[in-house]
């Protein structure tokens, strides 16, 4: 029975010691937890409190742009047999009304410039289904006149 208790309480000894050792962890760890909480609950006021003022006046808040939509996108490059393929960064705009999609590469070494555009307007736009999740953003757009 007393070697029975003594195991016990070494047991639970040991666990106290290793406890100890990995407080400033469990500290810091809190703080981290802490600070991002805060940040998060300032970040959701803000974002309500805009949502909510482009709720009441939607129209002051109408796109200034004259495009659907646009931003960077990636475009997949296909290169000769032995090279594969690549992934080119490009400016892109689309007029959802006129079906019209430009498309102007981004050149890094230039410093970020911009080069020659093409303009094109698509018959059919379709995303692809995969199941890797680095693939879940990808589409394709087929020109009409092409």
């Amino acid at each position: 029975m007393l070697s029975f208790f003594q195991g016990m309480f070494t047991f639970y000894h040991q666990g106290h010691e290793l406890s100890k050792d990995f407080n400033h962890y469990k500290m810091e760890l809190q703080i981290n937890i802490q600070n991002t909480r805060n940040r998060f609950e300032g970040t959701r006021s803000e974002v309500e409190e805009l949502m909510n003022k482009i709720r009441q006046n939607p129209k002051d808040h109408k796109r200034a742009s004259q495009f659907t939509a646009e931003g960077y996108l990636y475009v997949q490059e296909k290169r000769p047999a032995p090279f594969g393929s690549s992934w080119v960064k490009h400016y892109c705009m689309y007029r959802k009304t006129a079906k019209k999609f430009n498309m102007i590469p981004f050149e890094h070494r230039s410093g970020g410039k911009l080069g020659d555009g093409e303009v094109f307007f698509l018959k059919e736009c379709t995303k692809r289904y995969t199941d890797s999740i680095d693939r879940r953003f990808c589409f394709d757009i087929e020109a009409a006149d092409r």
